[in-house]
């Protein structure tokens, strides 16, 4: 695997967002981080040479390393750097372990398999949800007014709401939820529309 941000954008991104910053970065705070980081994929990938079920792994990891290491800590920007290229880092090695694990498998049909188990960890991928919420809810809100469905609302209590997440969908393949986050993860990025101050 290869990975690859363009550290001078993102230097002269996170500099303007928090240059003057000499509070604890609260959720705010990521959610701009995430927003820089969106913005530089659009441009070009972080993480390539890598199955599609893993990219989206190394990408969910990203975001939750980010979150970890950032929320609520007192932070420049020079520190918001390091940080966000030292988990660049640890993720190419937790998925370069990946890959070599799946290396030993003797047949593509259980590589591609291993792929799709280790891809497809609702475990992360729920953690990537809750520290992305914001994003996830606009997107789904945004989808939902271009097929003129309403909004969704707050008077679905939770254990309604799981249940249909883990309803199988029509063709049988996965789960809604495994089906909508493989979506938001494909195209979510294209969901993002910036306001007049390109937030």
């Amino acid at each position: 695997m290869a990975n690859y941000i363009d550290e001078n954008r993102l230097k002269t991104e996170v500099h303007r967002e928090f240059k003057d910053n000499e509070e604890y970065i609260t959720k705010e705070g990521i959610n701009k981080i995430y927003q820089i980081i969106t913005e530089i994929i659009r441009k070009q990938d972080i993480f390539t040479e890598l199955p599609e079920s893993i990219e989206h792994l190394a990408y969910n990891l990203l975001y939750i390393q980010i979150y970890n290491r950032i929320i609520y800590r007192n932070i420049n920007y020079n520190g918001i750097i390091s940080i966000i290229t030292d988990c660049i880092n640890h993720i190419d090695i937790i998925i370069d372990i990946i890959m070599s694990v799946a290396e030993g498998l003797n047949s593509t049909h259980k590589k591609q398999a291993f792929y799709r188990l280790m891809g497809n960890n609702h475990r992360i991928m729920v953690c990537a949800y809750k520290y992305r919420s914001i994003f996830y809810d606009s997107s789904i809100n945004i989808l939902c007014k271009s097929i003129n469905i309403s909004e969704l609302y707050e008077e679905i209590t939770s254990e309604d709401g799981m249940v249909k997440l883990c309803e199988l969908t029509s063709s049988g393949d996965c789960s809604r939820l495994q089906n909508a986050l493989n979506i938001l993860m494909k195209y979510g990025d294209n969901l993002t529309t910036p306001d007049e101050y390109g937030i």
